[in-house]
C-alpha cells in the first residue's frame, strides 16, 4: 500500500513538473511594457514622476508621460493660480485616461480645451480606489 501511495505521490509530482515546464516553454510571455507605477507607504503605490514611456496589450497602445507630480497633463504653473475658475478632476485610471492612447483626448483634456480660461488639474492614478483618491 505504501508502495502505491509513494509511486502516486511520485507520478503526480512528475506530471505537476512536467506541465509547468510545458507552460513556460508554449505559452508566451505578454511584454506589455514598464511599470508606470512606484510604492508609496501612503497611497500604495503612484505614477512615476517625469516619466515617458509606452504601454503595448492586445486592445490598445498608449504613451505616457507624466509631470513632476507624477500626473498625466502639463506641469502646473504659477500662472495657473491667477486662473478665473479652477477644476480638479480626481480618480482612477477613468479619470487618468488609462488606455487613451493620446492624453489630449481623455475627457479632463477635452475640458480643457473647452475652457482655455479655467485652470484645469488632474489628480488621478490607475488602480485608486475612493480613500486613496481623498
Amino acid at each position: 500500500m505504501r508502495v502505491k501511495l509513494a509511486a502516486l505521490l511520485l507520478a503526480s509530482i512528475a506530471a505537476g513538473v512536467f506541465l509547468e515546464l510545458g507552460a513556460r516553454l508554449l505559452v508566451p510571455i505578454r511584454e506589455i511594457g514598464p511599470s508606470f507605477s512606484v510604492y508609496d507607504p501612503i497611497l500604495g503605490s503612484r505614477h512615476k514622476r517625469n516619466l515617458s514611456a509606452s504601454r503595448w496589450t492586445p486592445e490598445f497602445t498608449m504613451r505616457i508621460s507624466t509631470n513632476s507630480l507624477g500626473q498625466r497633463g502639463p506641469e502646473p504653473t504659477p500662472a495657473d493660480l491667477d486662473a478665473k475658475l479652477r477644476i480638479l478632476f480626481v480618480g482612477d485610471s477613468f479619470t487618468a485616461g488609462h488606455g487613451v492612447p493620446d492624453v489630449e483626448d481623455r475627457f479632463a483634456n477635452r475640458f480643457r480645451k473647452t475652457h482655455p480660461d479655467w485652470d484645469v488639474q488632474v489628480l488621478a492614478t490607475n488602480g485608486f480606489d475612493t480613500g486613496q483618491e481623498l
